[in-house]
């Protein structure tokens, strides 16, 4: 990227979760900070800033204790933003967020929702400042849990996205213990086998 989208504003390069190089992202769509995913890399380093900016600089900014309930959260394929929690922006996946394959997320995460009410956003890992001059911000790779079920591994199951992009590198520093990071994992490997053996999602059209 040439220059910032916004003079001042630099993208805090430290950030994980796959996010570069970036090879699509958001472009901000009227009354929400999180829009359709794009295609180009260049328009998703300027759409991504907009989307920090509108979420951290014109809303106050707040902090919300976890759980945070999953009804309070806004989702836009597998990105999420939340009134209760203004300094973070969520994503379901750890890594790939704006390049990896993805389909039908939307109407399952929709779906799956309408059916657990009670479902709760569980920060994983979280990174920041997404902008330098935005101290507070995040991005944070979560789940989203009612009881036994997650969503995460659904969406894996279903064959909305790879099993890849729940899995995280041995550096970064959970927030949940390592017992039930192993579990999910375990979970999410198993969920994606299923998937590409019954070619369901963005398995179809490949190859088992």
């Amino acid at each position: 990227m040439s220059r910032s989208p916004n003079k001042g504003v630099v993208p805090n390069r430290r950030l994980r979760f796959g996010l570069a190089p970036w090879s699509s992202g958001f472009f901000i769509s009227q009354g929400s900070a999180v829009g359709e995913l794009g295609r180009s890399a260049p328009q998703a380093m300027k759409s991504f800033a907009l989307i920090v900016l509108a979420m951290f600089s014109f809303r106050g900014l707040s902090l919300a204790s976890e759980p945070l309930p999953a009804s309070k959260v806004t989702w836009k394929e597998h990105f999420g933003e939340s009134r209760a929690d203004t300094n973070t922006l969520f994503c379901l996946m750890a890594h790939g967020g704006f390049r990896s394959e993805t389909t039908n997320v939307q109407p399952v995460v929709d779906a799956w929702l309408k059916i657990h009410p009670n479902a709760v956003v569980i920060t994983v890992v979280s990174d920041g400042p997404v902008f330098t001059r935005l101290p507070n911000s995040k991005l944070a790779f979560v789940w989203v849990v009612q009881d036994a079920e997650n969503l995460n591994v659904e969406l894996v199951r279903q064959g909305c996205l790879a099993p890849e992009t729940q899995m995280l590198n041995s550096d970064e520093k959970l927030k949940v213990s390592q017992v039930k990071y192993d579990q999910f994992a375990e979970k999410v490997i198993e969920a994606g086998k299923q998937a590409k053996a019954q070619k369901t999602g963005i398995w179809r059209d490949k190859a088992k």
